[in-house]
């Protein structure tokens, strides 16, 4: 999948790879290097166009 921003491909691709598991904001932060209101601000935007699912801490992608 390509995306505009590269923050925001690191982002999908680390919940790719750990798809449907108990993943952190903070565990997120730390494998990318980005800060906590940059990864919430992709992550809301992944979920608003459908492409991943936040149930608590449980992320997962959504097929395309």
């Amino acid at each position: 999948m390509q995306f505009f921003n590269k923050n925001l491909a690191k982002i999908y691709k680390y919940i790719y790879i750990h798809d449907d598991e108990t993943i952190l904001i903070q565990d997120i932060c730390d494998a990318t290097a980005l800060s906590k209101p940059t990864v919430h601000k992709y992550i809301k935007w992944l979920i608003r166009r459908e492409l991943i699912k936040k149930d608590g801490k449980h992320f997962s992608i959504l097929p395309t």
